[in-house]
This record gives structure tokens, sequence and C-alpha cells, in this order.
């Protein structure tokens, strides 16, 4: 047993904890024997894309062995969040819709299903923003050509009262646009860093995480 402990720590896998059961093996004889034989090792990085594996013993009956078995711990937590980003607060349209998609929706005779069917049609309603929002890339670039062709025109009649308007409200959308875009992407850049962390800690958050599958109890029976 040392050495396929020196082996394991030499090949850098992990012997992830089992749920269910502490021994995969007895000798079935009056005078029991129990080991832990069978098992599962990976290498840590499995876990990056796997998170929530884990590794279950079931039940023998008339073999010396149990079966071992890999699988992804499911858990619903309820309802899923919904991405809303800060700079829509500013879009007074886009918040009179959501206060209208939000009123509008009363169906449920209790409390919560109410609540429930409220979410469900504004995370609908903001599912379809977030589609238009992402159009704004286009938007930009049309403001972009059209200030061009503005400052192009500009050269020749530089005194035309109308064209300087048509260049100033170009260019306040312009800015609008790409101070929304600018706000979009550091928030993207923040909650994505929340969510990564530093790579260098990559590994120590895989160790945590086959930590917290040890003290995780799927079921008691």
């Amino acid at each position: 047993m040392r050495n396929f402990r020196r082996f394991v720590d030499s090949a850098k896998v992990i012997d992830f904890p089992m749920q269910g059961m502490e021994f995969t093996w007895s000798n079935n004889r009056e005078i029991e024997s129990w080991a832990r034989h069978d098992r599962f090792l990976c290498d840590p990085l499995v876990f990056i894309w796997f998170p929530k594996m884990i590794q279950k013993g079931l039940r023998k009956i008339l073999s010396d062995h149990n079966l071992v078995f890999c699988s992804e711990v499911r858990v619903e937590w309820g309802p899923k969040p919904f991405r809303l980003f800060n700079g829509w607060m500013d879009d007074k349209n886009l918040m009179d819709g959501a206060q209208i998609s939000w009123s509008n929706c009363s169906s449920g005779f209790h409390v919560g299903a109410k609540i429930k069917n409220k979410i469900k049609v504004f995370k609908r309603y903001l599912k379809v923003q977030y589609k238009v929002k992402n159009s704004k890339g286009k938007l930009i670039k049309l403001l972009e050509e059209e200030l061009a062709g503005l400052d192009a025109k500009a050269v020749v009649n530089w005194w035309s009262t109308i064209l300087r308007e048509k260049r100033t409200t170009c260019l306040a959308n312009l800015w609008k646009q790409n101070r929304i875009n600018e706000q979009k992407w550091r928030q993207i850049s923040r909650v994505k860093w929340l969510k990564e962390g530093d790579k260098n800690s990559k590994y120590f958050h895989i160790l945590s995480n086959v930590r917290r599958r040890t003290n995780f109890i799927v079921d008691i029976g």
C-alpha cells in the first residue's frame, strides 16, 4: 500500500473521495477483511472540465468487489440568474418596457408562483433586449461611417449650420454608444475575473473543489 501511495504522489494524480462507502472489497469469509482496492485516479486538470465529478460505490452481492462509477453531481439551486448590464439602467425605454413586462404578468394563485412567472417573463424580455443591445456594435460602426462622411463634407461646406448640427448629434450618439459598450465590457471582464480568478491559483482551486466534494453529502441512507 505504501508503494501504491508513492506511485499516486509521483504520478501527480488525485485519489478523490468516494461517496456512499469507505471500502470496495471484502473477502466474504467468516473472519472478514475489508479494503479499498477499487478506485478512480484522475489528473487534477480533469476537474477543470468536470468540476462536480464524484466516484460512488455500488452495492455488491456475490462478488468480492464493489462496482465503482464516476459521475457529475447535478445540484438544482433554483432559477438561474439572468444577464443584466449596468449600462442598460440609463436606457429609459428599456426600463419602462421592463416595468410593463413585470407588471403585466400576475398568473398563479400563490405568491411564490406569481414571482416565479414574473421572473420567467422578465428574463424572456431581457433575453430579447440582450440581442438588440448586442447589435449596438453595428450601430457604432454606422455612426463612425456617418461621422467620417460628415467630416468630409464639412471640409467643403464648413459654414453650413445644418451640417454642423448633424455632426454634433452624430458625435454625441457615438460617444453615448461607446460609453455603453465600454461599461458592458468592463462588467464582463470583472465577472470573468471573479469566475475564473488568477490563472496561477487554478491548481489551488482544483484541490479546494476536491476537498469540498469530500464533505458533500449526496444522500443519506
